[in-house]
């Protein structure tokens, strides 16, 4: 499960990089021009491809280069409240975006009378709240070989995993294809670390477990050169489908941000859309990444979710926080 990188940096004005190893990305839309720049996670026997030069293959074409292609108008929505499973509230993500969704997926319609909603039902929100050293909320589990430890610490959710592997806790138990999810990261070294978060996931974990992993992902990376992604992973093999430099270039450890990431069908197609900002500023309007990606296997079907870390060097922790997940 190595993931080594023969990288050629070219002399761009974002420092994009094209690697040789792993498989060829299909073009996506990242603010690049002319190659991709590399997401660090080699596609080798199962592992994260590195990214060729940008082609116009049908999968991952480009829509908007990195702007908000597309966006409805911001509807200053709220997610909504009051529909926890049993871990209170996220602090928002509900407006529409033009994704295909609507901005509010509240409704007495799918809680139970508790107010929470009922188990393997969106909306899921959960802010890993209890006591330090408890284990993450059911039904998170570890899932693969190299999770090394996952608890409560501080209202977050903390895992690690071994060096140069893919270490990922899934939640079981969903079956939804389009979908908006929010998230808080808080990364212990970031320029060592990456977290990727998946949606339409079988379960799997690369080639680590029988049932091979599969799904669409967002990842943020700050090991090799501080980009967010999109990604898909088939068979067990991740591919980067577009990168985009982090604004500012660069993720603080120990500072919280938030992650937004939509998954929607469009025309037999699936558009993918993610951002990152500091949680304590607003929200910005404009996608860092819009692209509509056709894999075949991937079209048409339902599943659960997901979050990884990838440490490069060392074994230092990812606390994940303010998870709020809804149907588009």
């Amino acid at each position: 499960m190595k993931r080594l990188r023969t990288c050629v940096l070219f002399g761009l004005a974002l420092a994009s990089a094209s690697c040789s190893e792993g498989g060829t990305g299909a073009s996506g839309g990242s603010t690049e021009s002319g190659s991709e720049a590399s997401a660090g996670r080699d596609a080798e026997s199962g592992d994260t491809g590195g990214l060729g030069t940008e082609t116009s293959a049908t999968p991952g074409t480009s829509v908007g280069s990195g702007e908000a292609g597309g966006e409805g108008p911001e509807s200053g929505t709220s997610a909504t409240t009051g529909t926890s499973n049993g871990a209170g509230d996220s602090d928002g993500a509900g407006d529409s975006d033009g994704a295909g969704g609507s901005d509010d997926t509240g409704g007495s319609d799918d809680t139970d009378d508790s107010g929470t909603s009922p188990p393997g039902t969106l909306p899921y929100v959960e802010s890993f709240s209890g006591p330090n050293g408890a284990p993450w909320p059911s039904p998170w589990e570890a899932a693969g070989n190299y999770v090394i430890s996952s608890e409560l610490l501080g209202g977050r959710g903390r895992f690690n995993g071994h060096t140069a592997n893919v270490a990922r806790m899934v939640l079981p138990g969903f079956d939804e294809s389009d979908v908006d999810v929010t998230l808080t990261v808080v990364f212990d070294d970031w320029t060592q670390q990456g977290l990727g978060f998946y949606v339409r996931q079988n379960g799997g974990v690369l080639q680590q477990t029988n049932l091979h992993g599969e799904g669409y992902a967002t990842y943020v990376e700050g090991g090799y050169m501080g980009f967010i992604g999109l990604w898909r992973e088939t068979n067990g093999i991740e591919e980067p489908l577009a990168n985009a430099l982090v604004p500012g270039g660069n993720v603080a450890s120990g500072v919280p941000y938030r992650v937004r990431f939509q998954c929607a069908t469009v025309a037999g197609s699936t558009r993918l859309r993610t951002r990152i900002w500091p949680a304590a500023g607003p929200e910005p309007e404009v996608w860092l990444l819009d692209i509509m990606d056709g894999t075949p296997v991937l079209q048409g079907v339902s599943g659960s979710f997901a979050v990884d870390v990838y440490n490069y060097v060392g074994t230092d922790s990812v606390h994940i926080d303010d998870l709020h997940i809804e149907s588009l």
